[in-house]
């Protein structure tokens, strides 16, 4: 006990002091120097030394290795100059949460971030019309959107090799990024493609590029063929989007994720082949609406590690419309990528684990649904949310627990029959709720092993 009040104490007086050092440390400095000052911490300045206890409890001793951690400070000096110091990010900023220094924004004239400063704020220094130069210190790794937007005048920019992350829009609008785009359509910084909305016709990106900036080339219409680089895991949310003109698109095997939108509308791609795994090895996903609308795509060539779809991947594309005519059930990687046209009972095939709760939902034409042994996913909630027809649901898995998948959203719960063997969880879970039940029969074997190569029950895909 003594040694727990010793320790509380200690720490009390630790914590006192603090305050006192932040209290120094958000002090503005003598008019003549600064027009204005202050600081950000998170939220108290971290010593680093030994906390000792003594043998018999009776006290704790502090030893200072004479380093501390110092929080982010800033100050507008009387040239215009506005300073940043200290260690790790500046404070958050938004359109809709301006930054503290905003009264001061038409006397900024000159920006100069610390070595120990990581990241710029999002809206930071946006419509500082009269700031001209930056300096970015080598400790900064990221710039936040549309950090420096609307500085017209912003023409010279500085910054070290450490920054691997720009955000949208970051430098929107500056004369900076106008005299990168007169010297190469292509502006890149460090190993990021910031954008290429002044491309023209073929478009290889250098090998040097590993990111390539969301919206990089959203709506430029005069670019016809791009080439990505290995190296490059990301096509970024919007990359390509309303590129109308695009007519080829050459992968790198190392991306593994289409982000929302990518490829939205290129409505003159024809073919599209996702790759084979590079030496990353990470499956592949591609995101809401990644080729929706792209009208001219009609060869699509999956490889097999691909296995995590949205169902508007590939929406309006005549692709996945060749796809419905041979089976309403569209079916890619053992992932159900489409389901919207399907009709009454619907058989989910063998090697399917899991699908998006939008693949189903809302159909209310079928009647009955079939999932296979292989369905294992109990996490993603109201899988079959507004089929009002449906009035069956067959379980092959009697390990399986239907209870988070028959959540509803905004409709009512499913009421209909729930049909699996003796003993299984799916009956369990239909006597708890009252819901009516079917049998398959009595399954012989209590764990998924023994699930594997039974035979499924007798049905028809959609």
């Amino acid at each position: 006990m003594n040694k727990l009040m010793a320790i509380a104490a200690f720490c009390a007086a630790l914590l006192i002091g603090s305050g006192s050092v932040l209290a120094a440390a958000a002090e503005p400095l003598s008019e003549d120097v600064a027009e204005s000052s202050g600081s950000y911490y998170d939220p108290v300045v971290v010593k680093s030394g030994s906390l000792l206890l003594s043998e018999d409890g009776s006290s704790l001793s502090f030893t200072d290795s004479g380093s501390s951690l110092e929080p982010v400070s800033w100050e507008l000096l009387s040239d215009g100059t506005f300073q940043v110091t200290g260690n790790g990010d500046m404070p958050y900023v938004s359109e809709y949460s301006p930054a503290p220094w905003q009264e001061d924004a038409a006397k900024i004239k000159k920006v100069v971030i610390g070595d120990a400063v990581t990241s710029i704020s999002g809206y930071g220094f946006a419509n500082c019309t009269n700031l001209t130069e930056v300096q970015i210190g080598d400790g900064v790794t990221s710039i936040g959107e549309s950090a420096f937007a609307g500085c017209t005048n912003l023409a010279v920019i500085k910054m070290g090799s450490s920054i691997n992350k720009i955000y949208r829009d970051a430098f929107k609008d500056t004369a900076w990024l106008e005299h990168q785009r007169q010297e190469n359509p292509l502006v890149c910084v460090n190993s990021i493609l910031l954008e290429g909305t002044g491309c023209k016709g073929d478009v290889v990106i250098p090998d040097s590029v590993n990111t390539i900036q969301a919206f990089a080339f959203e709506g430029n219409t005069a670019i016809t063929s791009v080439v990505i680089p290995e190296g490059v895991t990301e096509i970024t949310e919007s990359a390509f989007e309303g590129c109308t003109g695009l007519k080829s698109v050459t992968l790198p095997k190392s991306a593994y994720d289409i982000q929302d939108r990518a490829f939205y509308g290129c409505t003159a791609l024809t073919a599209i082949t996702l790759p084979e795994k590079g030496e990353n090895g990470y499956p592949g996903s591609v995101r809401t609406s990644a080729f929706e609308a792209c009208s001219s795509l009609a060869t699509v060539e999956i490889a097999g590690r691909w296995t995590s779809f949205n169902p508007s991947a590939f929406r309006d594309t005549p692709w996945l419309a060749k796809l419905r005519e041979e089976n309403p059930l569209v079916v890619v990687n053992n992932v159900i990528l489409d389901a919207s046209t399907c009709k009454g009972d619907v058989v989910v095939p063998e090697g399917v684990r899991s699908f998006d709760n939008s693949v189903f939902g809302g159909n209310t034409e079928i009647t009955s649904v079939s999932l296979p042994r292989t369905f294992t996913n109990e996490r993603t909630p109201a899988l079959f949310s507004g089929c009002t027809g449906l009035s069956k649901i067959i379980f092959q898995n009697p390990l399986f627990n239907p209870e988070m998948m028959l959540i509803s959203y905004g409709g009512p719960s499913f009421s209909g029959t729930i049909v699996s063997y003796d003993g299984s969880v799916a009956k369990q879970y239909a006597e708890s709720k009252g819901l009516a039940f079917e049998s398959l029969g009595v399954f012989v074997g209590g764990n998924y092993n023994n699930i594997i190569g039974r035979p499924s029950v007798s049905g028809r895909q959609c």
